[in-house]
C-alpha cells in the first residue's frame, strides 16, 4: 500500500484521539513538549499512529495503532523506521517500546528484549512500563540509535 509518514499538527489530534480510541487506546488531547506523534497516512485515511515521547537521552514509542486491515507488515516497519529516525533526529541514544507481540519480530529493527532492570533510571515510576508489571505477555524491547 502506499503510505506517507508525517508529523501530526494540532488540527489532528481530535483524528488521532478518535483512530486510537477505535481500539480501546487512550491519547491525550494535545501532546506536551516531549510528546510527538505521527501518523501513516493513505490516500483516504489514517491507517496508523505512534506516539514518541522524548525523555533525557531516550525515547519510547507508545500509542501505536495500526489499522491491520490495510496495513501489512512492511508498511508496519516502514512505519517504525520512520519513528526511529524521528526520535534519532531528536538526538535519542535509545529508543524503548512495550509490547504484546513476540520480540522476535521487532528484531530487524534491531529490538531486544530487556528486563525492568536495566531500565534507566529516569523512566523508573513511568506508568508506561507498569504494564510490563501487569501482564507478562507485554514485553520490554529497547534498540539502540546509533
Amino acid at each position: 500500500m502506499n503510505v506517507v509518514v508525517e508529523p501530526a499538527q494540532n488540527k489532528d489530534y481530535p483524528h488521532i484521539k478518535q483512530f486510537a480510541e477505535q481500539v480501546g487506546v487512550t491519547v491525550p488531547e494535545q501532546a506536551d513538549e516531549n510528546t510527538y506523534y505521527l501518523l501513516m497516512k493513505s490516500k483516504t485515511a489514517i491507517v496508523g499512529v505512534v506516539g514518541i515521547e522524548l525523555c533525557h537521552e531516550d525515547a519510547l514509542l507508545r500509542t501505536l495503532v495500526v489499522d491491520s486491515s490495510t496495513c501489512k507488515s512492511d508498511d508496519l516497519f516502514y512505519f517504525l523506521t520512520v519513528a526511529l529516525g524521528f526520535a534519532r533526529e531528536r538526538q535519542a541514544k535509545s529508543v524503548y517500546f512495550v509490547t504484546p507481540a513476540d520480540p522476535s519480530l521487532f528484531e530487524p529493527l534491531g529490538f531486544s528484549e530487556q528486563s525492568l532492570d536495566e531500565l534507566p533510571t529516569h523512566f523508573i515510576g513511568h506508568k508506561h512500563f507498569d504494564k510490563v508489571k501487569e501482564s507478562e505477555q507485554n514485553k520490554l524491547l529497547m534498540t539502540p540509535l546509533h
